[in-house]
Order: C-alpha cells, then sequence, then structure tokens
C-alpha cells in the first residue's frame, strides 16, 4: 500500500481544495476507517497497516471532527428521546413575556426569527436553528413556521429511514419533538392572551 492513482478531476476537500493522495495520507484514511467505520479490531488493522505498536495504529485510525459530531449528535438525539423532558421545557405565557421585556430593556429593538422572536444578544449559539432555541419567544401568528419545519422533518425522517440513515432519522425526530414543543408553548401563549383581553373585558363592565 505505497500509492494510489488519482482521478482525473482530482481529489478536493470539503474547501474545494486540491489534496494531494500520498502514501501516508492513503494510510490515515484506511486505517480510519477499518477503525472507525467497519470496526475492525485494532489488533487485525495493526496487521495490515504492518504496525508494531498499537498505540501507532490508534493514532493513525483516529477519529476525524465530522465523525465526533455525528456520533455525538446520535447520542444527544437518543439521549432526548429517551426521557421526556417536554413537561420541564415547556414555558409558561408569563415567563416568554418576562424574557421578552428583560430582552427588550437590554437590546431595544429584537429579530424576528421562524416561530417567535429571538431575545439573544450578539453571538448566535445555535447558528440560526431557531425552533427548538431556548432564546425564542414563541409568537402563536407565526405558526405556521413550526407547522411547516415539522412537515419537512416528517418527510425526511421517513426517507432517512429507508435509505438506512439512523443518526440522521433520530436528529430529524429531535426537530419534530422541537417543534412540538414550540407549538404547545404557542397554545399556552394563545390562551394566556385570550384570558388578559377577557380579564380586560371583565374590569371594563365593573367599571360601568
Amino acid at each position: 500500500m505505497h500509492a494510489v492513482p488519482a482521478a482525473r478531476d482530482g481529489v478536493h476537500n470539503r474547501g474545494r481544495e486540491p489534496v494531494s493522495i500520498k502514501s501516508h495520507l492513503l494510510r490515515h484514511v484506511v486505517a480510519t476507517y477499518l477503525l472507525q467505520v467497519e470496526q475492525v479490531p485494532i489488533d487485525i488493522v495493526a496487521e495490515i497497516l504492518k504496525h508494531k505498536n498499537l498505540q501507532t495504529t490508534a493514532y493513525y485510525g483516529k477519529a476525524t471532527p465530522a465523525m465526533v459530531d455525528d456520533r455525538l449528535d446520535g447520542y444527544l438525539a437518543r439521549f432526548a428521546g429517551a426521557l421526556d423532558f417536554e413537561g420541564d421545557v415547556l414555558r409558561a405565557p408569563a415567563e416568554v413575556k418576562e424574557q421578552l421585556e428583560e430582552a427588550r430593556e437590554r437590546m431595544g429593538v429584537l429579530l424576528e426569527v421562524a416561530g417567535g422572536t429571538c431575545t439573544q444578544p450578539g453571538y448566535c449559539p445555535v447558528k440560526t436553528a431557531c425552533i427548538g432555541c431556548p432564546c425564542n419567544a414563541p409568537d402563536p401568528s407565526k405558526r405556521r413556521d413550526p407547522e411547516r419545519a415539522r412537515f419537512w422533518a416528517e418527510r425526511e425522517r421517513e426517507r432517512a429511514i429507508r435509505e438506512g440513515r439512523p443518526i440522521d432519522a433520530r436528529r430529524l425526530e429531535q426537530t419534530i419533538r422541537d417543534c412540538d414543543v414550540l407549538l404547545k408553548e404557542m397554545d399556552l401563549v394563545e390562551a394566556w392572551q385570550k384570558d388578559e383581553v377577557n380579564d380586560a373585558r371583565t374590569e371594563l363592565v365593573v367599571i360601568a
């Protein structure tokens, strides 16, 4: 395993920059694939690569950052699916109102986002994945946003299952749960707003 013919159009990384395939890089790729994807025992991989020290094989077969991210996403999705946090996650309308008021005091004009209003100043920790973000104050008038997102996630989840992509399916299941939580919070806010209107009308009748 010393050389590999390059493709005619070349090999590129994610940034579309050309990558020179050398035997050393190829050995890293093979070790990573065998250990991380095929789950081949490390002693067998060491024998394939003619390594005398298993620590050398472990170094060659180190997981890539993308592999770590995918595995972590899968763990988090399974963890969220195994436990029912919905009762703890749902915010009461009074909490949402307080969240909005505090954000307006800090920032003035707030950013309108999918399903509500962003109350996060500056850097976005979830990279604009607003549905499911605790900084998103739900707005019942934007119900169509989580409804559309849920419809899309349901469809893509079924596709992921058909194509044998369980990690993607679990990630989409989390998106569906996030949409459900946001829709329930919208229901609570809407009911609370109606109660406030009715209370105000009652007060006017009493005064009259």
